[in-house]
């Protein structure tokens, strides 16, 4: 009998495409999914800071027992190895093969990092050929992989410098797009810059440029606008160079082919000043119309290790929520305005990434406020207690997990394989 496994997901992830993968990979390397205490290693994915809640709990549950990690948070590793015995940085599936067969030999390998004081280096081969097309619990639509990586390298952005930018095969995405509207469902694309295509996806990430040049290839329902910047001068500065123009421009066409529209902002990023906000809202056509829905999602900005902003020092201000949508509705009536996080959440994300094991013990769960005013200001005083304020402005976090842009010879050769 292989060795038995239980793999452990965010709440908000069951049923969705990285459990199923995991479980898809798992299986054919042979291994047999059990209960948590039948297990032979419990496995963990995780894929964003939020999700430090459910290794905490899992080790308080099994403190005797192998937790391996995997996901995203790879990249920032070190802190969650006060709670598992091994982090998988990259891809995880030469480790999830190997793991069927030896243990000690996955346990081995080059990804594998077991001390923070380590150096390590990440897996970037993707299966390519074996990514499943899944199909969510209600039944209405499927998502796919369609790329890793970005080749826009944003100087905020952690998914540019951690990995090589990948595609997958156009053929392979366009035989998956045929199954779909066979079977009269919508497609998700998971990806930041996936291969073009003309049937209709439920939503999609696409440059602002490159849905300029051609809005019938990317007939999503729901298109994701990365701007990040509020002004030209800050766009130019993060390496997002979009102009107000190409901005208007987008978002008239998302109103002319009825498409809703997702656009991300970063506030706070190294530059950056409240009159911005102003800059940003008057760079909107102005529109009555409320329909189709033009959402806007703001995050404070998060000093991510590895990109080119990553030892910037963390120091938030607050922006708040309702007096920027009741600005920018009076511009354009199809604004509407998502909750975002604190500034307390925000820096205790990018503090977290930046501890030692030990420090990730004292610094403590992400703060529960509410994103008003003076939510910073006592999350630093919680850093001081801790003897952490030092966290704010370190710099060098993570330089044990030698990331790359670019494919090593043995992940170019097993992808041509």
């Amino acid at each position: 009998m292989g060795i038995g496994y239980h793999l452990t997901i965010s709440k908000v992830s069951v049923g969705m495409y990285t459990e199923a993968t995991l479980k898809r990979f798992c299986e054919l390397a042979g291994m047999a999914e059990v209960t948590e205490e039948a297990a032979d290693v419990l496995l963990i994915s995780l894929c964003d800071p939020d999700d430090l809640p459910s290794l905490v709990a899992l080790r308080k549950r099994w403190p005797q027992k192998m937790i391996i990690a995997g996901g995203f948070e790879g990249y920032f590793a070190n802190p969650y190895l006060a709670w598992a015995d091994c982090f998988v940085v990259g891809e995880g599936f030469r480790f999830l093969k190997t793991l069927g067969w030896s243990k000690d030999d996955a346990l081995a390998l080059p990804n594998v990092l077991h001390n923070h004081k380590q150096d390590v280096v990440p897996d970037y081969h993707v299966e390519w050929d074996a990514m499943p097309l899944v199909k969510m619990p209600k039944g209405t639509r499927y998502y796919y992989l369609g790329a890793k990586g970005c080749k826009r390298k944003c100087k905020f952005c952690a998914t540019s410098w951690c990995m090589p930018h990948q595609l997958t095969d156009a053929r392979k995405l366009r035989s998956v797009t045929r199954y779909v509207q066979q079977d009269r469902k919508k497609l998700t694309i998971i990806s930041n810059d996936a291969e073009d295509n003309e049937a209709v996806t439920a939503s999609k990430s696409v440059r602002i440029q490159d849905y300029i040049k051609a809005p019938e290839r990317n007939k999503a329902s729901m298109l994701h606008f990365g701007v990040e910047g509020w002004t030209e001068a800050g766009r130019r500065s993060m390496g997002k160079p979009i102009s107000d123009e190409e901005l208007a421009l987008a978002i008239q066409l998302t109103k002319k082919h009825k498409q809703q529209v997702q656009l991300f902002l970063i506030a706070g990023y190294p530059g950056w000043q409240p009159a911005d906000i102003d800059t940003f809202i008057y760079a909107l056509p102005p529109g009555l119309e409320l329909y189709p829905r033009m959402r806007v999602k703001i995050t404070y900005f998060e000093s991510n290790p590895h990109a080119p902003w990553g030892d910037e020092p963390i120091n938030q201000t607050y922006v708040d929520r309702d007096d920027f949508f009741r600005r920018a509705n009076d511009q354009n009536k199809r604004v509407r305005s998502f909750p975002f996080r604190s500034t307390a959440r925000a820096a205790w994300r990018s503090v977290l990434r930046r501890c030692t094991p030990a420090e990730a013990l004292r610094l403590g769960p992400q703060p529960k406020g509410k994103n008003q005013p003076g939510e910073f200001e006592l999350f630093c005083e919680h850093l001081e207690s801790q003897g952490l304020t030092e966290l704010l402005t370190r710099r060098g976090a993570c330089s044990n997990i030698k990331t790359s842009t670019r494919l090593g010879k043995q992940d170019e050769e097993t992808a041509e394989t």
